[in-house]
């Protein structure tokens, strides 16, 4: 996203060029090998659970399409048609799924199995991805099919496994608290946590959606250097997130009880943990695109020591804190991990490009 955008804002047609043709080369790599791994496995189950076998096998078949439909959805977004680039995954791919459930459900009883959810997840993503790759060639700009290759692979390798690795600690960060739950207090305590986490999470909801669209401007501002007009959009942004991010906390924390109470006995003393998520997701969205601007601003690797600071202060909070004050202390190791990530990524944001982009500018 961020180098196609910056290579748009600059007319360097065969860099795009080549990086989309790079990054082909690598999701085709990457994605058959951890294909290959799938299938092996499925070889390893196939004498004693045929039906795991076979969805191992399909899974191996998901992997390179699923890995292409959000290279090509990457590409439209930096080329910053983002909610078309959004369209194949978020839009395409669930219809195309509840359309042949619907089919197979017109055609008589349905067994459901791990084999067949698969084989509808390999199609409806193929669909997708058939989708993806005609949006693509729509828009993509006219000069880069004649412009002469031009590759800078060894930044982009360095940049992509750094971003691999953030990828990696934005996952840790967000599920670790609920796995040292169950293993900790057990798997009751780990499902009433897990709701509790979940509906505090709709709060960054506008922080994730506006960060996407403002991925590509950040990139091609950036890259031009007109870092006036980028203060200024951020700035705006900062306060549309918050202020979207104030009122789904509201809505959050008045339902939350009674959304918990609903779901059976023993969900509702999971709700103090649910206002203290609340609590540190509205933080998150009061330092805004902060997290964005290290990304699109080719200072990754800050962010990657941050995120993997974070991380590991989340175990290390979890351990400390869980066992005294239950799933309480969970939300807290998790809120004050998110915290110190939100405020750590809008300080260097700040220091590092000179722009305030959180909601105290």
């Amino acid at each position: 996203i961020r180098e196609v955008a910056a290579a748009q804002a600059a007319s360097a047609w065969g860099s795009i060029k080549g990086l989309l043709l790079r990054a082909a080369q690598v999701t085709v790599l990457a994605s058959l090998g951890i294909a290959c791994i799938l299938i092996l496995v499925a070889g390893r189950y196939r004498a004693v659970d045929p039906e795991m076998a076979g969805a191992f096998a399909f899974a191996a078949a998901l992997v390179p399409v699923i890995a292409f439909v959000r290279l090509q959805q990457a590409a439209l977004q930096g080329l910053g048609h983002v909610p078309v680039g959004l369209a194949a995954e978020s839009l395409v791919q669930p219809l195309m799924l509840a359309a042949l459930l619907l089919v197979l459900v017109a055609g008589g009883p349905l067994q459901p199995d791990s084999t067949t959810a698969l084989v509808l997840q390999v199609c409806a993503s193929g669909t997708a991805l058939v989708v993806a790759s005609l949006l693509l060639h729509r828009r993509r700009p006219a000069p880069v099919a004649v412009a002469p290759v031009h590759f800078r692979g060894r930044e982009w390798l360095a940049a992509g496994a750094v971003f691999m690795w953030l990828v990696g600690m934005s996952a840790a960060l967000v599920n670790v608290d609920t796995l040292l739950v169950g293993a900790l207090l057990g798997p009751a305590e780990a499902g009433a946590y897990r709701v509790a986490s979940q509906i505090a999470i709709f709060v960054g909801f506008p922080l994730a959606a506006i960060s996407i669209a403002m991925a590509p401007v950040i990139a091609a501002l950036y890259s031009q250097g007109r870092r006036a007009e980028l203060d200024q959009q951020v700035r705006r942004a900062s306060r549309v997130i918050f202020m979207v991010a104030a009122g789904v906390a509201a809505c959050a924390a008045l339902a939350g009880r009674p959304l918990l109470a609903a779901l059976g006995p023993g969900f509702d003393r999971a709700y103090p943990a649910t206002l203290i998520l609340i609590a540190a997701y509205l933080f998150h969205a009061a330092m805004a695109t902060s997290t964005y601007l290290l990304f699109m601003t080719a200072h990754e690797r800050l962010a990657a020591v941050i995120f993997t600071v974070g991380a590991a202060s989340h175990v290390a909070l979890g351990l400390i804190l869980i066992p005294r004050f239950g799933i309480a202390g969970a939300a807290i190791a998790a809120g004050t991990s998110l915290a110190l990530v939100s405020a750590a990524s809008a300080l260097l944001a700040w220091k590092k490009t000179g722009i305030n982009a959180t909601i105290l500018s």
